[in-house]
């Protein structure tokens, strides 16, 4: 059951709203997201989990997303804080941040949020969402 708000954006800056959880869009979506059901499937297989389980398969097909552009967003209500995954910080990547965040603001009043933002290996980097108006490198 989806708890907080969620979203993906795609490489193309189209910004997708999750109606319950991530994975759950991969494999309703799976062509979307640069894979296809077939290896949903034997992902979830080799790991022996059921498919749309949030476990190591769910994990596998998250990076394989965020690796291809996509940028993973979750609202993680108990916590107040919003979680962002993305490859890189890239122009376009700080783009397309900067239009999901407006989107927040106004139509939430979500400006002083928290986010923590997760570029992969890199350490985590901690800042609002208003500072994601003007994101520097």
């Amino acid at each position: 059951m989806l708890k907080g708000k969620a979203f993906w954006i795609k490489p193309d800056g189209g910004i997708i709203h999750v109606r319950t959880s991530h994975i759950n869009e991969i494999i309703c979506n799976p062509e979307m997201f640069g894979t296809t059901e077939q290896e949903i499937d034997l992902s979830y297989a080799k790991y022996k989990e059921k498919k749309g389980v949030e476990g190591d398969a769910r994990k596998e097909h998250i990076i394989k997303a965020v690796n291809k552009g996509f940028i993973r967003i979750r609202h993680y209500v108990r916590e107040c804080y919003w979680s962002i995954n993305v490859l890189s910080m890239d122009e376009k990547t700080k783009s397309h941040l900067r239009k999901w965040a407006l989107t927040i603001i106004e139509s939430e009043t979500g400006a002083n949020d928290r986010v923590v933002l997760n570029m992969g290996d890199s350490e985590n980097r901690k800042c609002f969402i208003k500072d994601l108006l003007n994101i520097k490198n």
